[in-house]
């Protein structure tokens, strides 16, 4: 992807959010020239869609993304928190043709984007789902600190608990066979992002056509959990029962990655 060219943040945009890409240059000044790191809109930008299931790393993707390319990241969502956190791209409409990346969990009877190649981030659906029930309890409980509330088997354990679970897993399979099906499809595991942050960021890259910039990239291999990335215990809290239905959603999108010429999913 060749992007045509840039322009400047909003003026009202740089005196109110510290930007989460000014971070980066903030901690990286004392070995590069801060405005070296600046990130902006861009212009005429063809389409990219990140899609991922939820609490799968897609918006931890995107903080790594505009971390190694100056350019921000948008979504469907306008997530209100997510700009004033830094995410200064999730105003922009997706027909502004601004941002590198656009976040959709394709959720629901959704349909998967026509408009644009896909980036599918895929995670093992247990801790996936574990994490998003979790987000969802901490948006009722503690919505002001939801990034930072950490549950418990116990917590996650309610009378409607099975009956979520089982909806859950369907949907995690239902948006892995929508972006799976894309004509062009880059296929990330977040447990590799996880491992190697600099490497997948690496094959982001190379998928968009963009030259790495190494200076950045350095400076982005010392930070590079960001400001949401702040992780949850491990837990399982699921029965035999649950377990065996995840087993074999696992299995059906592994036959279906396999058959798309990506390596099966190795989640046991």
């Amino acid at each position: 992807m060749i992007i045509p060219g840039c322009r400047a943040s909003r003026l009202l945009v740089v005196l109110t959010v510290f930007s989460l890409t000014l971070f980066i240059a903030t901690l990286c000044r004392s070995h590069y020239h801060v405005g070296r790191f600046e990130t902006r809109l861009g212009v005429d930008i063809p389409r990219v869609y990140l899609i991922s299931f939820p609490r799968s790393g897609n918006t931890w993707t995107r903080y790594l993304v505009e971390g190694a390319t100056g350019i921000f990241t948008g979504s469907v969502y306008e997530d209100k928190e997510l700009y004033r956190i830094g995410y200064l791209g999730e105003k922009e409409k997706v027909a502004s043709n601004t941002t590198l990346l656009i976040k959709d969990h394709l959720l629901g009877n959704k349909p998967p984007p026509r408009d644009g190649p896909i980036i599918f981030i895929v995670r093992d659906p247990r801790k996936a789902i574990a994490s998003y029930l979790v987000f969802r309890q901490a948006v009722k409980l503690d919505p002001e600190n939801k990034q930072l509330y950490r549950g418990s088997e116990q917590t996650l354990r309610g009378t409607d608990f099975k009956r979520r679970t089982i909806n859950l897993i369907f949907h995690w399979e239902q948006v892995a066979t929508k972006a799976l099906t894309s004509p062009t499809v880059l296929v990330l595991r977040y447990e590799d992002i996880k491992a190697d942050a600099i490497k997948s960021v690496r094959q982001i890259l190379a998928f968009l056509n963009i030259r790495p910039d190494e200076d950045r990239l350095a400076c982005l291999a010392r930070h590079v959990q960001g400001k949401v990335n702040r992780g949850q215990p491990e837990m399982n809290p699921y029965t035999v029962e649950l377990e065996l239905m995840f087993s074999a959603a696992i299995a059906r999108v592994s036959a279906l990655m396999k058959s798309k010429g990506w390596p099966p999913l190795s989640y046991s």
